[in-house]
């Protein structure tokens, strides 16, 4: 008898009722599977959970996301090997890395700490493969970019700021402006907390410029336009 009371009782509770997912919860958990999916190397299926995003969702942060991986995505789908510098390539990814600084700009707006490093930290992987002399001239203002940002929002990234000012300072080099090179230089120094890059940068190299970011970072002090010995 306490069975069936029992059964009856179970049998009256009314069904749960789960509220449908909304287009931007949709969006959201698709931007974030498609995000898993690149970190796993799983490029097809990533482009296949962007290209069925609904189209109607609007939330800042989710659309900037997905902007993000759109702007690896355009890179991933080539195929291209990291140090492949074919015309095509080279094309493709200056495009990306073009959309990904109009990018970091709109996520700048958002003054939303997170997202703006996550920017920074975009643009600077997909400067990655022009960091060579005769490709250098493409990141000069990306990494300016960067660089800006990062000590806007007093961004505590030390590693990547300091990486990033190296790269500057090379870049500077390059326009024949010796000074800003030179203070780029001594930023990477300040921003080298952990000394990671102090051994490397600490070695002579063949380059004027790179002697001096040498002394700059065995020495305790610095001055401008100070000569070579």
């Amino acid at each position: 008898l306490w069975e069936r009371k029992r059964a009856k009782s179970v049998m009256k509770k009314p069904a749960v009722q789960r509220e449908p997912i909304t287009t931007e919860q949709l969006a959201s958990l698709s931007v974030k599977l498609a995000h898993l999916c690149l970190e796993r190397g799983l490029v097809e299926r990533a482009d296949e959970i962007l290209r069925e995003l609904p189209s109607d969702f609007k939330d800042p942060l989710t659309v900037l996301n997905n902007e993000f991986l759109q702007c690896v995505m355009t890179v991933k789908k080539m195929g291209a090997g990291p140090g492949e510098q074919t015309p095509a390539v080279i094309k493709r990814r200056r495009v990306a890395l073009g959309r990904s600084c109009e990018a970091l700009r709109s996520a700048i707006r958002t003054e939303n700490p997170a997202t703006i490093q996550a920017g920074c930290g975009l643009v600077w992987n997909l400067s990655l493969p022009f960091l060579q002399s005769k490709l250098r001239q493409f990141v000069a203002k990306p990494l300016q970019l960067v660089a800006d940002t990062l000590d806007r929002i007093d961004s505590m990234l030390y590693d990547l700021r300091c990486k990033v000012c190296i790269e500057l300072a090379k870049c500077k080099e390059d326009e024949d402006k010796i000074d800003e090179a030179l203070a780029n230089a001594y930023a990477a120094k300040k921003f080298d907390t952990r000394r990671t890059f102090a051994q490397e940068l600490s070695h002579d190299r063949s380059t004027s410029l790179e002697k001096r970011v040498g002394r700059i970072f065995r020495s305790g002090d610095f001055q401008f336009g100070a000569s070579e010995e």
